[in-house]
């Protein structure tokens, strides 16, 4: 049989040749003696190729997506329709850390049941954005067309929302809590070779949402914190979460130190719990020590804290 052909040539080539990829080979094979052509008659999404022959077949790729059309492009999404196979390719040099993590982050990877353990106590964020790209993303302003204009404007988003991410993960690691990801904005496409910002035919330049890998180097991550330190920005979407971390959380509020007169009565300013019921929130200094904010939250046994801001 053709297929059975193709498939132990392909397998004996790979074996010899360690050193090619698969893909490579694969390709190498289908234009065996002659390259791909269609014949009158047949549909055009098929192709006679190999040397047997053999007919192959296109895929739809709102239904057959690789890791930028299901990622980054949000294809089948876009077109309404449901996937049947997401291959998670199209990710820069992690390996497979952050294929999980990116498969987390859409609720396609079946975790363990300690995975979104009642036990959690976890912190959520508010991630800003520079003032000039939050007015792009609302449609006041619009963004140049030249991606060499924009490599400046890109990384310093990135280090605005890396350096907001550095505060929450210190949070978390003095409070022994767990951070819930913020969803990050980047510009530019993250890619493995010279790229005019964006890859061809697939995206319009401008901001997206984008895998927190084009950001965090996952392998790095896991090492320093542990995976029980942080969970994908879906994480409370997630069905298998425990209802107890998708109550209403605690809000952490920074505000102003009080002058020294007055450092004494601060429980004046204290807001009372809210008309919906929500818990009081509780106030930070800007820029508080390690031990303040153990003082101040310490105690909180709420399962979710959450701040509207971090620095």
């Amino acid at each position: 049989h053709p297929n059975l052909a193709f498939i132990r040539e392909w397998l004996w080539r790979s074996e010899a040749q360690m050193g090619v990829s698969m893909q490579a080979i694969y390709d190498i094979l289908m234009r065996t003696n002659h390259t791909c052509t269609i014949n009158e008659g047949q549909l055009p999404e098929l192709a006679t190729c190999y040397s047997t022959p053999l007919t192959i077949g296109l895929l739809p790729i709102d239904r057959f997506l690789n890791g930028y059309t299901y990622f980054i492009t949000h294809l089948s999404e876009k077109r309404n329709v449901t996937p049947i196979a997401i291959h998670g390719t199209f990710q820069v040099h992690q390996g497979m850390v952050a294929k999980i993590h990116r498969f987390r982050e859409a609720r396609l990877f079946f975790d363990s049941d300690d995975y979104y353990s009642q036990d959690l106590r976890l912190i959520t964020m508010d991630l800003e954005l520079p003032g000039w790209l939050q007015d792009i993303v609302d449609g006041k302003e619009k963004l140049g067309k030249n991606p060499r204009d924009l490599m400046d404007p890109h990384f310093g988003a990135l280090h605005f929302q890396l350096a907001q991410l550095r505060d929450a993960l210190a949070l978390a690691v003095v409070l022994n809590r767990t951070l819930v990801l913020p969803r990050f904005t980047c510009i530019l496409d993250n890619s493995w070779y010279a790229l005019m910002g964006a890859w061809p035919g697939m995206r319009f330049l401008g901001p997206f949402h984008c895998p927190a890998d084009h950001l965090i180097n996952f392998e790095k991550m896991n090492e320093a914190f542990g995976v029980k330190r942080f969970r994908e920005h879906s994480f409370l979407e997630n069905a298998r979460t425990h209802a107890v971390h998708k109550l209403t959380a605690r809000k952490v509020l920074l505000r102003p130190r009080p002058a020294q007169a007055d450092a004494a009565d601060t429980t004046a300013t204290e807001p009372a719990a809210s008309s919906d019921g929500a818990p009081p929130p509780v106030w930070l200094p800007f820029n508080a020590t390690a031990d303040e904010v153990r003082a101040a939250l310490q105690r909180v046994s709420d399962p979710v804290i959450h701040f509207p801001h971090v620095r």
